[in-house]
């Protein structure tokens, strides 16, 4: 489907990384044309870090956000629920500022499935209780998403409501462009969502920028909270480690070095021993 404004496309069979860089271009050059963009990309695959792929967009002058949606991953209890029902339904946003740009990207869920997945292989606890175990109690062990329990959404035992809200939005938006949503058969597959606002067709960048000039410093010029270095925007700690990762390059832990390791040993490639 394409009218224009909005595209809705079918990624299947095709690369992941791709797909998202794909719909990203899309979403400007037609929020360009129309002043705003709806990119609906079907059978995506996981597209990783979707906040990475907006800031570039994002520098050039429009506001963009993202979503990432699966029909087939329940590993999310709805709140007041403790079984799994959604995805962790990821989203991102991202917007010009007069240095690097404003990026956010997380989970619907209290914790991501990536971050989950991190933990056990470290056999780490979370700080707060961001899963439910298959009795109904809230857990600090990520291990009892595996065990009839989940994780729990956004917000967590108290506030979850607008974690669930958030994913259920994402589900809605899935359900209008066509797709599956969360489905006891678990049929379909990851999609992302994509959208995009061109700033000069509104009030113009000039008001944006002088807005934003004004915004940014006032935001984050209050007394810091004990404990803390200071207010931290969106995005600013991720900007900061990727630049020093190009510089130094990446620092990985062992549980990922092994699990490279074995995927190279199963397809036949060779990983370099000579990187610390």
């Amino acid at each position: 489907k394409d009218t224009g404004s909005i595209l809705v496309a079918d990624c299947t069979k095709t690369l992941s990384i791709e797909n998202i860089i794909y719909g990203v271009d899309q979403a400007e050059a037609r929020a360009s044309d129309h002043g705003l963009s709806f990119i609906a990309l079907k059978n995506t695959g996981w597209v990783g870090a979707l906040g990475y792929h907006l800031a570039e967009t994002a520098k050039r002058g429009y506001l963009i956000s993202a979503w990432g949606h699966a029909s087939i991953h329940h590993s999310v209890a709805i709140f007041g629920g403790q079984e799994g029902r959604l995805s962790t339904n990821p989203m991102a946003l991202s917007f010009p500022t007069d240095v690097e740009p404003i990026v956010a990207d997380f989970s619907t869920s209290a914790i991501s499935a990536g971050r989950r997945e991190q933990m056990k292989a470290r056999e780490e606890q979370s700080l707060d209780p961001n899963f439910i175990d298959s009795d109904g109690n809230p857990s600090t062990d990520p291990n009892v998403a595996d065990e009839g329990g989940a994780i729990l959404p956004m917000g967590g035992q108290f506030y979850g409501y607008k974690g669930t809200a958030l994913s259920l939005w994402i589900e809605a938006m899935s359900a209008a462009a066509g797709f599956h949503t969360a489905n006891v058969e678990k049929k379909g597959g990851q999609n992302a969502l994509i959208f995009a606002l061109n700033i000069g067709a509104l009030g113009g960048i000039d008001h944006y920028r002088k807005m934003i000039e004004e915004l940014i410093p006032f935001a984050v010029s209050g007394l810091p909270a004990k404990g803390s270095s200071g207010s931290r925007l969106p995005g600013a700690r991720g900007w900061k480690a990727l630049e020093e990762a190009r510089i130094l390059g990446m620092s990985l832990d062992e549980s990922l070095k092994n699990s490279l390791d074995e995927f190279a040993q199963e397809f036949g490639l060779t990983v370099p021993k000579n990187v610390e």
